[in-house]
Parts: structure tokens; sequence; C-alpha cells
């Protein structure tokens, strides 16, 4: 949605997204003040800031909370320019906003899940961590970063394998020492995959590989 407003923020021009976007025809637009957008949700801090940085002819982006003409409102990334005239002052103000409330929604979702996920793992009675095919930690629960911290920052994984290829055939369980005690560990792989991300992989059916890696202390 864009608009053009004088320097008392009075709209001269609107395009029809920005209509779409409001549900205000660009007759009642014109001549109206940008203000009517303004739900009293934003912090006024957000406006200080705006005009502190148009005020110097500098442009601002952030993100307001505007109403639409039906009530309800949407989160805008909002982007303001001064335009300036020959002499390099003020003549306008050029605005470009988009409705990102469905964005955000998804960014809080994904947060939330994510921080459902970690209460899981750091649940769990093991060692938990995630590698990807480069066997590059991505994901740890609390148990495996505390069992790094025993072994003095040492990665729990690199000492397992380490201690098995110090063995003449792999055991089922691996003595490592910690504290000066011996304690038994068990060591679990499980192969897992997802669907890859990569904008490259739009038409196709790239997958990543993972493995899921359980530790867990066999000594009692």
């Amino acid at each position: 949605a864009i608009s053009v407003t004088d320097l008392e923020a009075h709209i001269i021009y609107s395009n029809p997204a920005f209509s779409a976007l409001t549900g205000y025809s660009r007759h009642e637009l014109k001549g109206s003040n940008h203000n009517l957008l303004a739900s009293q949700q934003t912090p006024k801090s957000r406006y200080q800031a705006m005009w502190g940085a148009l005020s110097s002819k500098r442009h601002w982006s952030g993100r307001l909370i505007n109403r639409r003409k039906d009530g309800s409102l949407y989160l805008a990334e909002v982007t303001v320019t001064p335009v300036l005239n020959e002499l390099h002052q003020v003549a306008y103000y050029l605005g470009m906003h988009r409705d990102i409330s469905e964005h955000y929604a998804l960014e809080q979702r994904l947060k939330n899940q994510k921080a459902l996920l970690e209460s899981v793992l750091n649940a769990a009675p093991m060692a938990v961590a995630v590698l990807d095919d480069q066997h590059h930690i991505l994901l740890d629960n609390l148990a495996y970063k505390t069992l790094r911290s025993d072994l003095q920052g040492a990665e729990p994984l690199s000492v397992l394998e380490l201690a098995e290829a110090q063995e003449s055939m792999a055991p089922p369980l691996v003595a490592l020492t910690i504290r000066g005690q011996t304690r038994w560990f068990s060591r679990t792989r499980q192969p897992m995959e997802s669907l890859n991300e990569e904008a490259a992989n739009y038409f196709g059916q790239g997958k990543r590989a993972y493995t899921l890696l359980l530790i867990q202390d066999q000594t009692e």
C-alpha cells in the first residue's frame, strides 16, 4: 500500500492497494490525516521515533498496529521516506506499508512450538541431541548440555566416539571418567528426515537427513 502525504501527514495520493488493505475508498482517504489508521495500540515512542527521523530528513522503517475502517487491527510493516525538492527541503512524505499479521502470527507460533519442544526435551531423563548430515549439533537438551559441562566442555558425541574407537570391538556400554569417577553410558542413533526448506527445492522433493542421538547414563 502506497501513500503520499503533505508535511502534516494529510493524504494527497493513495494507490488502490491502500484502499484494499484499509477498507477506505480513495475518495475518503484524500485529504484525511494518516492518523485515521492509528489504533491507539502502538506505543507513542514508536511515532516519536518516526517523526524524529523524518524531521532529520531520514527515512524510517518499523512496525505499527493499524486499524481498518471496519475496526479490525493489523500489524503493518511501514517505511516512510521524505521526498525533497530542488532546494533540498522536504516537500512530501512517501509511505509504503503492508500487512504482516499472518507472518507475525507464524513467527510467534514457531517460537511457541520451539519453547514447547525444548520443555519436552529438557524433561527427558537422558541426553538428547539432533545432528545434521555433517554431524553438527542443531538442537540439544539440558541433560546433553550438563554432560558437556561434566566433560569440561568437550562434545559428548566426540568423547564417546573416541572411547569406542579405543575398544577392540564396539561395546554396548562406554566408560567415561567424570569428576574422577567412572560412568557407563549407552548411545543410540535414530535416522530422521525433514523436507528441505531451501528455495531451490521448491519444485523437487528435496529432503535433509538428520540423526537423533540419545545418550543414557547406565551406571546404576
